[in-house]
C-alpha cells in the first residue's frame, strides 16, 4: 500500500478513537500520527491543573469540543479535604483559564467546560460567559468555591443555548433566587440542572415548575436541595422525560401518601432527609417503585444494616450504589448476590463511629463487577 494511502487511512480511522489511554499511545508512534491526534481530539481532562499552561493546550489541540479541568486534592488524597489539611489560598484558580478561553481565537470549538475543586469567582463567570455564552452548552463546576449567585445570573441570562448547569458540592454564596428566575424564563432545551449538596435555599419553587414546564421535552436530569411536595408533583407532571431525580421531601405528611413517579425515572438521590427516610425508601419498595431503579445515592439516609438488606434485594436492577458503612458485610453480600448488573459501589464512613465494613463484604460486592468486566468499588475511610 502506498504510503500516501496508509495515511489516509489513518485519517478516518484516529476520529474514532475516543479512549484517552488509546489516543495517548497514538500520539506517540509518529510525528504524522501526533498531528493526526492534535487535529481530531475533542475531549480532554487535566488532572491538575497547574501541568500545563492554557495557551500550550490550545495550541495543541484547536477544535477541542470539551475540556476538564481539576485543582485541589480529592479523591485520591480523601482525608486532605476531611481534615482541611489543604489551604485555602492554595490556588486552583481558573482565572488564567478563563482569559485564554474567552478570547475568540482560543478553544473556538469549546462547547463543554467542566471545573473540579477550584476558585471560581464572579468575574471569571462574567467573563466567559459574555465571550462564550452562545457556544457553552454544558458548565459544570463542581466542588469548586468563590462565586455567589450574582454570578449564576449572568450565567442564566448569557447562556442561550445551555443544555447542563452543574453546581453540586460548590460552595456557593447565595444571595437570592433570581438566577433561577432567569433561568426558568429563558431556557428550552435544558436537559440537566444540578445543585445537589449546595447551600442555595433562596430560590422561588414556582422557578422549579416553569423550569420543568419549559423544558418539558428535553429535561432528563433534576438534582435540588429543597422542594415543596407538592411543587414535586407538578415538576413530574411536566417533567415527563425525567430520569434522575434528587431531593427532598418524597412524602406528603398532610395526605400520608408518597409521590409517584412514572416509569422512566432511573435514578435517585435523597437530600436533606431525617430519620423518617427509612419509611420513606421502604415505602417505595413496597409500592414496587424499586424495581425500576438503576442507580440509588443513600448517602445521606439514615439506615441500618437490615434496611439496606431489603432495599438492595428490592433493587435487582440496581448497578450503582452510593451508602454509608453501616450496610455492613450483610447489605454488601445481598447486593453481590441480588444486584447482577452492579458496576459500581462506593461506602463512605459515618461520622466518628467504626466502620462495620471488612473485606468479606467487600469481596462480594467486587465479586460480582469483576464477573461482567467491570471494577469500581470505593471504600472512604477517615482517621483521626
Amino acid at each position: 500500500m502506498e504510503p500516501d494511502s496508509i495515511d489516509r487511512v489513518f485519517d478516518f480511522i484516529i476520529p474514532y478513537i475516543h479512549t484517552t489511554d488509546d489516543r495517548n499511545s497514538v500520539s506517540l508512534v509518529c510525528r504524522k500520527w501526533y498531528h493526526l491526534d492534535c487535529l481530531t481530539r475533542k475531549y480532554v481532562t487535566i488532572h491538575f491543573c497547574y501541568a500545563t499552561s492554557p495557551h500550550r493546550l490550545s495550541r495543541r489541540f484547536p477544535f477541542l469540543e470539551s475540556l476538564t479541568l481539576k485543582g485541589k486534592p480529592g479523591n485520591a488524597i480523601p482525608r486532605a479535604t476531611a481534615f482541611q489539611w489543604v489551604p485555602h489560598d492554595w490556588g486552583g484558580y481558573v482565572t488564567p483559564w478563563i482569559e485564554v478561553i474567552a478570547n475568540t481565537n482560543s478553544f473556538r470549538c469549546l462547547k463543554s467546560i467542566r471545573f473540579r475543586r477550584m476558585i471560581v469567582t464572579d468575574s471569571d463567570l462574567e467573563v466567559l460567559v459574555r465571550m462564550r455564552g452562545k457556544d457553552i452548552r454544558v458548565l459544570d463546576i463542581n466542588a469548586c468555591s468563590g462565586f455567589s449567585t450574582d454570578g449564576l445570573l449572568k450565567v442564566s441570562t448569557n447562556c442561550c443555548n445551555l443544555r447542563t448547569l452543574c453546581l453540586q458540592k460548590s460552595e456557593i454564596v447565595d444571595k437570592d433566587g433570581e438566577w433561577l428566575h432567569e433561568l426558568a424564563l429563558r431556557s428550552t432545551c435544558l436537559e440537566a440542572l444540578n445543585y445537589y449538596e449546595t447551600s442555595i435555599i433562596k430560590c422561588d419553587r414556582k422557578d422549579i415548575v416553569s423550569l420543568a414546564k419549559n423544558c418539558s421535552d428535553t429535561l432528563i436530569s433534576l438534582k435540588l436541595m429543597d422542594c415543596d411536595c407538592s411543587d414535586i408533583m407538578r415538576v413530574f407532571r411536566y417533567a415527563v422525560k425525567l430520569e434522575e431525580f434528587g431531593g427532598a421531601p418524597f412524602y406528603n405528611p398532610s395526605t400520608g401518601t408518597f409521590i409517584t413517579f412514572h416509569s422512566k425515572v432511573r435514578s435517585m438521590a435523597f437530600a436533606n432527609m431525617s430519620r423518617f427516610v427509612t419509611s420513606v425508601v421502604l415505602g417505595y419498595i413496597q409500592l414496587g417503585f424499586a424495581q425500576q431503579l438503576t442507580e440509588l445515592d443513600l448517602t445521606y439516609a439514615i439506615l441500618t444494616a437490615s434496611n439496606y438488606v431489603v432495599i438492595v434485594n428490592k433493587c435487582p436492577n440496581l448497578e450503582v450504589l452510593y451508602a454509608k458503612d453501616p450496610i455492613g458485610d450483610s447489605g454488601l453480600q445481598e447486593l453481590g448476590q441480588s444486584c447482577k448488573k452492579l458496576r459500581r459501589v462506593k461506602i463512605k464512613r459515618q461520622g466518628s463511629e467504626e466502620g462495620v465494613v471488612s473485606q468479606i463484604g467487600l469481596s462480594c460486592a467486587c465479586k460480582r463487577m469483576r464477573q461482567i468486566g467491570m471494577f469500581a468499588c470505593l471504600y472512604q475511610r477517615y482517621y483521626k
